[in-house]
């Protein structure tokens, strides 16, 4: 059983998901990451969804070898996407995300019996859109597969 609380929980216990999701905006702002863009809207009264919609110009979400093990498999399941595939910048903005996310939350949840209790759901990520145009523009910029061979 998880036993999870984020370190702002307490002094926010009575407020509403959108006022939550008004300080994660807040707290991001705080950061004064140059050339970063977030939405955070709240869904369906129990999850908050925060997303990147714009990175300053040089961000590269893969890695030089995930880069071209996307290209290798474009169709592989996000699953067996390694850590070690994504890029410095990415990483850090990611943890940077989840570190405001999960400190007005709580999670006491118990998944071997299927039981999930928290304050809110989200996963923190980049839009799906800035996603896929970044994945585009990194596999077209890869200049060779695993094997070192030209496509």
């Amino acid at each position: 059983m998880r036993d999870i609380t984020g370190s702002k929980y307490k002094e926010t216990e009575n407020l509403s998901l959108k006022e939550i999701a008004k300080l994660i905006r807040a707290d991001f702002k705080e950061l004064k990451l140059k050339g970063y863009k977030i939405s955070v809207r709240c869904r369906d009264h129990i999850a908050i969804d925060m997303e990147v919609v714009a990175v300053p110009e040089g961000f590269r979400m893969f890695s030089d070898i995930g880069a071209e093990f996307t290209k290798k498999f474009p169709n592989r399941p996000t699953s067996i996407i390694s850590n070690s595939l994504y890029s410095d910048d990415y990483t850090k903005i990611v943890a940077e995300m989840k570190k405001i996310f999960d400190s007005y939350n709580y999670d006491y949840s118990d998944v071997m019996s299927d039981f999930f209790n928290v304050r809110y759901y989200g996963n923190p990520k980049l839009s799906y859109d800035l996603r896929s145009q970044l994945e585009k523009n990194e596999v077209a910029a890869s200049a060779t597969d695993l094997l070192g061979e030209n496509f």
